[in-house]
């Protein structure tokens, strides 16, 4: 399963205790760390996550903004943000898988 945000995951991770459903035995969970890095690296078990660095995407976001304000370009403008998968417990990472 895969959650959107890294609240949720927890909060899901206790549904899933209180089911007796064992994660990664019975399901694999991923969520989108943003936030509570040490909170999902400390959980049981730990929840893997795609870190996506949104105070860098912020930045880089005003930036172009400001660009496209300053210097008036029309062209599309793009940026390319590095993320990462944290594997953990919830979704252990294959031996065979290149992250």
């Amino acid at each position: 399963i895969f959650y959107s945000g890294d609240t949720m995951a927890l909060g899901a991770l206790r549904a899933f205790h209180e089911s007796r459903i064992e994660i990664p035995d019975s399901i694999d969970l991923i969520a989108v760390g943003n936030n509570l890095k040490d909170q999902c690296e400390v959980s049981f078990p730990s929840i893997s996550v795609v870190y996506l660095p949104i105070e860098d995407l912020a930045a880089k976001c005003l930036l172009l903004l400001y660009e496209q304000m300053i210097y008036k370009h029309n062209l599309p403008d793009s940026i390319t943000v590095p993320i990462s998968y944290i594997a953990r417990e919830s979704c252990p990472a294959d031996p065979g898988t290149v992250l």
